[in-house]
Parts: C-alpha cells; structure tokens; sequence
C-alpha cells in the first residue's frame, strides 16, 4: 500500500463523517450497539452452545445494521455500496441461520440423531449465499444510482427462491418455539413467550422491509431494518437474561459504557478546531475514567449480591436438612421409647411384686436392693415417657383429654408415689392440704400429674436435707400450686433458662447433690401448663438457699371450658 493511499483513505472517512445525516448516525448507532452487546455478551456467558448461536445472532444484526448503513454511502464510494449490498443479505440470512441453531438447542441438548435435517438446511443456506456472491443469481447488476431500486437489479428467480427459502427458516423457527412454549411449564413457559413474540414482530417485520418489499421493487422501508432489529435483540435478550444466563446490569452498565466511549470517539475524530478536539479528547478520557470505575463498582455489586445469594441458598439447604434430621430424630426417639416402655413396665411389675412379698418373704439387705431397682427402673420410665412427649410436642401429635378434674386428688396420688424414695434420702415431703375444699380445674389429669410428678421428682433430686413442701390454694380464678425444697438454688441465669429443652442447672451445683436426667421435666411441665392455659415459674433467692416452683391453673369456669375444648378440638 502506497504511503499516499492511507491519507486518501484517512480524509475520505472523514468526509464521510462529517457529511453523515441523522438517520445515517441513527443507523450506525444500531450497529455499535448490536455488535458491542453481543461481545459483552460473549465475554460474560459460560460458552454452551445455545449461548453461542445467540450471541452470533445478536452479532450478526450488528453486522446487518453496518451493512444497511454502507447502503447509504452509495453518493461516496460504489465499493462501500457493493460490500453493503452483499454484506445486508448475507448478514440478514446468518441472523436467521444462527438463531435456527439457537431454537434447536435452546433448553435442551439436541441428540445427534436428529442432526441431518437441521445440517440440510445449513449446508442448502451456504450454497444459495455462494450463488449470491459469485454469480448473478440474485442480483443482475448493483450500481451507483438516484434511488435504491434504480441501483439493485434483481433477478426475480433466483431472488423469490432466496426469498421463500428464508421465510420457511423462519416459519420453521416460530414452529419450534411453539413447540418448546407449550411444553414448558412456569418462568420457562414466559421466557419462550417472549422468545416466539420477539422473533415474530421482529422477524415478519425485517423480511417485509428488507426482503419482501424490495423483491417487488419497494424500497422506501429499508433503511428501517435496523431501527426494527433493535426489537428482536432486546426482546430475546430479556428472555434469556431473565434466566439468568448472562449478569443484565453488568452487561448494560459495560454497553452504556462502550457506547458513551465510541460516540465521543467518533466526536473526537470528527471535531473540526482545535478547541473541539481538545474539548472532545478530555471528555473521552473522563468517560473511559469513569466509565471504568462504574464498570468495577457494579461488578463488585452483582458479586457481593451472589455471594449473598449463594449463601443464603446455602443456608436454606441446610435448613431443610435440619428440619428433615430433625424429623428424623423425632421419629426415633418415639420408636425406641415406644419399644422400651414395654419391658421396663413388665420389670417395673416384677419388682413391685417381689416388695409386696409375692414371691416369698424377702431380707431387709435384698429389700433394700429392690428398692434401689424399682427407683431406678422408675427414672428410666420416666425418661422413656419424657423422650415420647417430647417427640409428640414437636410433631404437633400431642392430644389432651380435657374434662373437670379435682387437682387435689392428682397431687395425693403423686405424693404417695414419692414417698418411699423420699424415706430412703430421709427427706420428709410435707403436703399442705386446704381443709376448705378447693374448686375443680378444666384439664387432663394424667398431664397434669405428669406436671406435678417432675416439680416434686426436681425437688427430691435436688434436695440436700430439710423437707419438700407442697401447698394447693384458691388465687382468685386460678389454683396456685407451689412446691417448695431446700436444694442447691438457682441462679439468675439458670431460672432464665431452667424451662429450656435439655436445660438443667450449673453442672458444678449439680454435681454435688449427684443429680441424674437430661433435663426434659421441666421443658414438658411448661409446655403442658401452657396449652392448659395456665403458667408455671420458679423463684429462688440464689444458689445454696433452695427454689420454689410455683403453678397457676385456671378454674373450670364454662369460659375456660368452651374456650379449651373449641381449641383443642380444632387442633386435633
């Protein structure tokens, strides 16, 4: 190349720059935009193939925009005019090629079994656009002219059969895409709506304008092409963005960016003193200044959001495998204790026979060991029943027979039961009785004693010396029963907490008095008073000075006896 060429070529660009009419930058315009999104787009995606033929698409309607625009240098240069010409259609026919390729893998991996038709279609493509180029069967003679239609000369067989061939591709195209639109279901159902809506208006609309129409000589439409193919890309794109398979506001921040920077370049390149040029070369460097920072800080906010997202994806997994280990714990629980309870009732059974002298007078030393027995035995009971109340509460199965009762008697059978391991720790359980007689409650009994049997078992176990002392009295509305020990005391913190599932009390106070249990009584106690509308607490002035556990229990006014049982019976 001669060194007189560049400057020739050089100075005729610029003339075209400066000569360029609004619709001209419009048009160019279209092309930046299109041939800029689809590069961003490609360095963004994750490379499967549908992305790719999408991004050739999008690419292509860049290319078909630049060559619509060489269309209208037809004044300037008759090279320019040529290349526009051949570039327009063979660009117009690979955004339909492409986006053919796209629709076929679009959601689904296309098995090769069913590659031969589409690769006809391609193989048939390739050879009309080689007729196109290299012979006259589309186009007798394009040269410089008044107007469009005076410039292009078609050749009417080749061109109509170029023609339909193209409108079957995009036929063929719509058809698929309403066969993938009424297979898919939800978001996936939305998105291919707009892909088929998109490609419809778009598409019918370019072949009219650029196609159709100038088949019949008309060209007063064509250089619309472009302003239309804006639809088609933004359209589509949406869809494919709204799955998430490319960043939307990276992307449109990077294009915005790009845009800004070539339009201050063309302003640069096109200034006309030397105040303009310097006035446009410092807007060109600030724009590419800030243009990165904008880029670099939104970046950093789409991954600081992912990684919030993942995260709480992360969490949300998690969660769902704990509530199913949970679920799973639970059903355990009720299936060991179901299969305990059975063989420690029948030891229980025995050993209550051979205290009562069934099987014969026994020593004071092996009744002594029985004893020991049967108090053990009744802790595992306990236990066992505790694990399938607790598995019952969580699992929402917890059922109430709610009928009048006289709490006074639940309390008598409670006491008696403790009374022999209370002798054996010489502990005297003194049970205040109210010789006035006490008004009934609405509620289950064997809960209720379940109540009492864990603050008098808690009282026992950690009682050190000194009696328990049990009171039932008339408190207003309610019955207030309290039992008082003499026992380890509790500290702030622990009566915060003592009503907590697996809670017990400073493992240090606890030790000393050799107190066993997992600390489930006092959790069910709660939960027990709580769905009989009552509630339970516990006072104590510190550790070593002992504790008071205090129960309100409303009366069996018709009130609480419609309210509970309408509630109780909905539940179940």
């Amino acid at each position: 190349m001669s060194k007189t060429l560049i400057p020739f070529l050089f100075r005729a660009n610029l003339v075209i720059i400066y000569s360029m009419t609004l619709l001209q930058d419009s048009i160019l315009l279209m092309a930046m935009i299109n041939i800029t999104f689809a590069s961003v787009l490609y360095l963004h995606s994750k490379k499967p193939i549908q992305e790719l033929f999408f991004i050739f698409s999008a690419l292509n309607v860049g290319f078909w925009s630049f060559s619509v625009f060489l269309l209208t240098l037809a004044e300037v240069n008759l090279s320019y005019f040529k290349i526009g010409v051949i570039g327009h259609f063979w660009t117009g026919n690979f955004i339909f090629l492409s986006f053919f390729w796209f629709v076929l893998f679009y959601k689904n991996e296309m098995p090769r079994s069913r590659f031969f038709w589409p690769a006809l279609v391609t193989i048939g493509d390739i050879f009309l656009l080689l007729l196109m180029a290299f012979s006259d069967f589309t186009f007798k003679s394009i040269k410089l002219a008044g107007s469009l239609n005076e410039a292009i000369i078609i050749n009417k067989f080749g061109y109509n059969i170029y023609s339909f061939y193209l409108l079957c591709v995009f036929l063929v195209i719509e058809l698929i895409l309403l066969k993938k639109y009424f297979a898919a279901r939800g978001t996936e159902h939305k998105q291919i709506g707009y892909i088929i809506l998109g490609t419809f208006i778009a598409g019918l609309l370019g072949l009219s304008t650029n196609l159709f129409l100038p088949g019949i000589g008309i060209f007063s439409a064509f250089l619309s092409g472009p302003i239309l193919s804006t639809i088609f890309v933004a359209m589509i794109s949406y869809a494919i963005l709204k799955h998430d398979l490319f960043n939307l506001k990276i992307i449109a921040t990077e294009i915005f960016t790009i845009v800004l920077i070539i339009a201050v370049a063309i302003n640069l390149f096109g200034a006309k003193t030397l105040d303009e040029r310097l006035m446009s070369g410092f807007t060109l460097i600030l724009a590419l200044f800030f243009g990165l920072l904008i880029i670099r800080s939104v970046y950093r906010e789409v991954q600081a959001k992912e990684k919030i997202a993942n995260l709480a994806s992360s969490l949300e997994a998690a969660n769902t495998e704990l509530k199913r280990l949970d679920r799973a714990k639970s059903e355990f629980i009720s299936i060991a204790s179901h299969q305990l309870r059975t063989p420690l009732t029948i030891i229980k059974g025995y050993l209550s026979m051979i205290r009562e002298g069934n099987y014969g007078a026994v020593t004071p030393e092996v009744s002594t060991t029985v004893n020991k027995m049967y108090l053990s035995n009744e802790r595992l009971i306990k236990l066992v029943n505790d694990l399938l109340d607790l598995s019952r509460m969580e699992s929402g199965r917890m059922k109430y027979e709610f009928l009048e009762m006289d709490l006074e008697e639940v309390i008598d059978s409670a006491v008696d039961e403790f009374q022999l391991p209370a002798k054996d720790k010489h502990i005297k359980i003194v049970w205040k009785k109210d010789g006035r007689g006490l008004p009934k409650i609405w509620g289950d009994a064997w809960k209720l004693r379940q109540v009492v049997f864990n603050l008098i078992d808690n009282a026992l176990k950690y009682n050190r010396d000194g009696d328990i002392e049990i009171k039932l009295e008339k408190e207003d509305d309610s019955l207030k029963l309290s039992v008082k020990d003499s026992g380890i005391g509790m500290t702030e913190e622990t009566i915060n907490n003592i009503f907590h599932k697996f809670s017990r009390g400073r493992e240090s106070a606890v030790a000393k008095v050799n107190a066993v249990g997992v600390g489930l009584g006092l959790y069910i106690a709660k939960r027990i008073v709580d769905d009989h509308g009552g509630n339970i607490w516990v006072e104590s002035p510190g550790e070593g000075k002992g504790s008071v556990f205090y129960v309100r229990l409303p009366l069996a006014s018709k009130h609480n006896i419609d309210s509970q049982l309408k509630e109780f019976t909905t539940n179940e």
